[in-house]
């Protein structure tokens, strides 16, 4: 998607693809709901089902909240050689 946007001399900054996939999101759940009444369009996107979108599948739950993490979380450790660094921390909801 990005080689799409600057083939058109767009260069995709800051919430450029999140906003773009905010559209895609409510056109799935129109079609999904066959309706463009906003009511049925939200209660399919509160359904639970997952929206591919150009930044990765999305999906709500039924108050309406991201179900997947989006975020990324490091901690600081010393490596063998005395080195001090940081490693990600793996996305795991049972931690």
């Amino acid at each position: 998607m990005v080689a799409e946007f600057r083939a058109k001399n767009f260069e995709p900054e800051a919430y450029t693809l999140y906003s773009y996939a905010a559209v895609q999101i409510i056109q799935q759940a129109a079609a999904a709901a066959k309706s463009a009444d906003p009511k049925k369009v939200a209660d399919m996107m509160h359904s639970g089902m997952s929206f591919p979108t150009v930044i990765g599948n999305i999906a709500y739950d039924k108050k309406g909240d991201i179900t997947r993490l989006d975020y990324v979380v490091y901690k600081w450790v010393r490596t063998p050689d005395g080195k001090i660094t940081y490693v990600e921390v793996p996305n795991d909801p049972a931690n």
